[in-house]
């Protein structure tokens, strides 16, 4: 993870969000409101919690929003701020970034014990989102050889 006074990969690279999405502005726009709408559909601040755990698995800078505390995020496991259901979807959060396979019969079945279906498409649509983009950063940042 950058700290504050290591600047973004991409800035560095000379990369910036307009850059990003200059060559096509109509994909970019279509994709910013994909995940926007996403995020919108989790209910309470899932999205949120989802976004900070993604991007701290993937090594990025994300400070969090809805009165999360980054740190509680990334100990999760270790203290009980969390709710069952938070518990449950950092559980399945932090398996699913490091590889969707992975995520267990069991895992889902408690993260629908307190989500609505609905609830969890939402979950995983904005988590896949948030994890592409940030595929997608670190790819253009990768040192080009």
């Amino acid at each position: 993870m950058h700290s504050r006074d290591d600047p973004d990969p991409l800035v560095r690279r000379g990369w910036t969000e307009i850059d990003l999405g200059a060559d096509h502005p109509e994909l970019n726009d279509l994709l910013v409101d994909l995940h926007a709408s996403a995020a919108a559909s989790c209910p309470g601040r899932t999205a949120d919690l989802v976004e900070v755990r993604i991007h701290q698995l993937a090594g990025r800078d994300k400070r969090a929003g809805n009165g999360i505390d980054p740190d509680m995020v990334t100990s999760w496991y270790n203290n009980d701020q969390w709710s069952r259901a938070e518990r449950a979807l950092l559980e399945v959060i932090e398996v699913f970034a490091i590889d969707p396979h992975s995520v267990s019969d069991e895992q889902f079945e408690e993260l629908r014990r307190h989500y609505t279906d609905r609830e969890v498409m939402a979950i995983f649509y904005h988590a896949t989102l948030t994890s592409s983009f940030d595929q997608l950063a670190a790819a253009l940042a990768a040192p080009k050889e």
